[in-house]
């Protein structure tokens, strides 16, 4: 012990009964306090261990190690790595004292990934993963969320492409796996039919095309709520009014939208007209005829027929003079 350390004296008496003494120092050093550390190393990791209180290191470990470094690496981290280091340390005083570090291997999370794609965009993009304690996910259009299931609202076709996603355990070991997102645009349509406007009564096929997509089904939706399914809507009109119609189309990826449009049934025209004087005198009055049509709209064309239809006027307000008396006929 420390405390034994000191002078020491030694008396001799001889068989005469004469006596003498001598002395000497003693002095014992103290061994070296040896302070020996590893770790904790994920797969793939550099792995070390590192010792401390002394001049002189001597490491002796698994698989043979040996090393005279005060701090050694032991290269990568695999499996084989972990066990327990032992270091033999020497002080300055040559005392010499043992410790041992100890050195844990632990496997990288396998983190699992998906998504819900391939979807149509404006749709909920969300993303499922396990595996881990840590989440870190970046992507497109700046997407970062440190959700194990996070979602968006993909509004815009920026959001597909690669997202990673880094996986983390409560020991700090990491691992990223990354999953691809598909957005599909929404279908383009062109209304085609047979005719939109017309006069009662009257009967059109309507139908939609798109210029970038294959449609697979049509609803159309009338005014009052009604559904047709169907590439082809076939409607007949015999009431004067506007017809709206509403086409939701889906194409071969799943993706719909909508087109409305409105059919328009012109009311039939009802002719009239007014005429003077009213007792013309044959072969000398000039009878003026006036449009009078007040249904149907704006008239854009007239027809005239006098004298049995053997005369015939185009003009709106025409006139005719009789020849002969007698009663004849004016349409």
């Amino acid at each position: 012990a420390l405390s034994q350390s000191g002078v020491y004296v030694v008396v001799v008496t001889d068989v005469n009964g004469c006596v003498n003494n001598a002395q000497t120092t003693v002095l014992i050093n103290a061994n070296p306090s040896v302070i020996a550390s590893g770790g904790i190393y994920c797969v793939g990791n550099s792995a070390s261990v590192t010792a401390s209180g002394g001049s002189v290191y001597n490491w002796s470990g698994p698989n043979g190690f040996t090393s005279n470094l005060q701090s050694p690496q032991l290269g990568n981290a695999t499996f084989s790595l972990a066990g327990n280091y032992v270091v033999l340390v020497t002080a300055a005083n040559t005392c010499t004292s043992i410790n041992s570090a100890s050195v844990g291997v632990v496997q990288l999370v396998q983190p699992t990934i998906s998504n819900n794609g391939p979807i149509c965009i404006n749709q909920q993009l969300s993303f499922t993963s396990s595996g881990g304690y840590i989440y870190s996910w970046v992507g497109p259009n700046n997407f970062v969320s440190n959700q194990a299931n996070p979602s968006i609202l993909a509004d815009d076709m920026g959001y597909a492409g690669t997202y990673m996603l880094t996986v983390a355990d409560n020991n700090g070991c990491s691992n990223s796996v990354s999953t691809q997102v598909v957005i599909n645009p929404l279908p383009t349509g062109e209304l085609v039919s047979s005719s939109t406007k017309n006069c009662v009564p009257f009967c059109a096929n309507f139908s939609v095309t798109s210029t970038n997509s294959n449609l697979q089904a049509t609803t159309w939706i009338n005014t009052n709520g009604g559904t047709v399914t169907g590439n082809v809507l076939s409607r007949c009109f015999t009431t004067a009014g506007d017809y709206n119609f509403k086409a939701v189309y889906t194409d071969n990826n799943g993706c719909s939208n909508t087109s409305s449009f409105v059919a328009t049934a012109y009311p039939l025209p009802v002719a009239d007209f007014n005429f003077t004087p009213e007792k013309p005198i044959e072969a000398i009055d000039e009878v003026y005829f006036t449009d009078a049509t007040t249904i149907g709209g704006p008239a854009t064309q007239w027809t005239w027929w006098f004298m049995n239809n053997s005369t015939i006027r185009l003009q709106q307000n025409p006139t005719f003079v009789f020849e002969n008396p007698g009663t004849y006929p004016v349409a």
